[in-house]
């Protein structure tokens, strides 16, 4: 490396709030601990299809912000040209422009539903398809796993540790409050 980048690498900070997500270096959330489904929070962007009545709507949704991107049948928009709202056709046209809103956007990767979801309903079915088609990743990437003794930002150390005399009273002392 150059001296001047190196003088520009010490000086840069990275403002952007999203590269950790795009870089896959931010790991993903791993639940509310509490919750009876902890999978429910286990993403950084899900894509979700609900449908309510005559009408569909997609959703992306941000592990912490909600939903970031939304599209429905009930917009003017989508539903001049659709034969139907609530039919396959639809779900799929919703997963393309939910699709292509979403690239727009820079958002890459989206989590799915469970496989056992999409089997049960064909909207599910061709609702991820056409996210697929358009070109957006269902699944996460794997961020790597945080290692303690290489991150540097961390400050804990492990030393060796040496048994002495007292470490074995104590055990002593527990085994005789046994007896």
């Amino acid at each position: 490396m150059s001296r001047r980048a190196v003088q520009f690498a010490k000086k840069f900070v990275n403002r952007n709030p999203l590269n950790a997500h795009l870089s896959g270096l931010q790991p993903i959330p791993s639940g509310f601990e509490l919750d009876a489904d902890a999978k429910r929070r286990h993403f950084l962007y899900r894509a979700e299809l609900s449908q309510s009545g005559a009408h569909q709507e997609a959703t992306v949704t941000h592990f912490t912000d909600g939903v970031v991107l939304r599209v429905s049948t009930r917009e003017p928009s989508i539903s001049s040209q659709l034969h139907s709202t609530a039919d396959t056709a639809a779900a799929l046209n919703l997963g393309r422009v939910l699709a292509t809103k979403a690239l727009k956007a820079g958002i890459l990767r989206v989590a799915a539903v469970d496989e056992a979801t999409k089997a049960q309903s064909l909207h599910q079915k061709h609702f991820y398809k056409a996210l697929e088609e358009t070109g957006l990743t269902l699944g996460e990437m794997q961020a790597p796993e945080v290692d303690y003794a290489l991150d540097k930002r961390i400050t804990w150390k492990r030393f060796p540790i040496h048994h002495n005399r007292s470490d074995k009273i104590d055990d002593d002392d527990a085994a005789r409050e046994r007896n």
